[in-house]
């Protein structure tokens, strides 16, 4: 059996991850549902990343126009903007960090559009703080790399494995 992260444990905090020289890794992690929200938040946090939350595809739009971020984690589905919607701003603007989208009703290889959106991995829910975290470390090192309209950062959502352990509030598997 896998150990597996409880929100009552106490909290140890390794050293935050930098990215290169410019400081401690930030990551935007926008997610309607409070919930899936603040555990995502939870996962990182102790894994020692700097997390920004936001609730809606506007207040993250807004939040990437304020603070460099090294990463963005946004759900498909929220208010104001969808996670494609925002995703598509984001690359619009010539921003460059890695984006990782989220949902347990949408599907990338449902819309095309979502083909040339700059995505770098899908993560259909439910999935695993495990599987959260070793997909933000994967991406972290290759943030420096990416060049906008790079058509390889849609190329690791196609193996985004369909967890078989359903999450009781269908988001994150504690």
């Amino acid at each position: 059996m896998k150990p597996t992260v409880s929100c009552r444990e106490p909290v140890s905090r390794p050293p935050v991850p930098t990215a290169g020289a410019r400081g401690p890794t930030r990551i935007l992690y926008a997610e309607a549902d409070a919930l899936l929200r603040n555990l995502g938040r939870l996962v990182l946090l102790r894994s020692g990343y700097l997390v920004d939350t936001v609730e809606d595809g506007a207040e993250a739009w807004v939040a990437l126009n304020e603070v460099s971020y090294h990463l963005l984690i946004t759900d498909h589905d929220m208010p104001h903007l969808t996670g494609l919607e925002l995703i598509t701003q984001v690359r619009r603007a010539g921003m460059r960090l890695p984006i990782v989208m989220t949902s347990g009703s949408f599907s990338p290889l449902d819309n095309l559009p979502v083909a040339g959106a700059g995505l770098a991995v899908f993560l259909p829910k439910p999935f695993t703080s495990e599987l959260l975290v070793a997909t933000v470390a994967q991406l972290l090192p290759t943030a420096n790399s990416l060049r906008s309209g790079d058509g390889a950062w849609i190329s690791a959502w196609a193996h985004a494995p369909v967890l078989s352990q359903p999450c009781p509030h269908g988001g994150i598997n504690e």
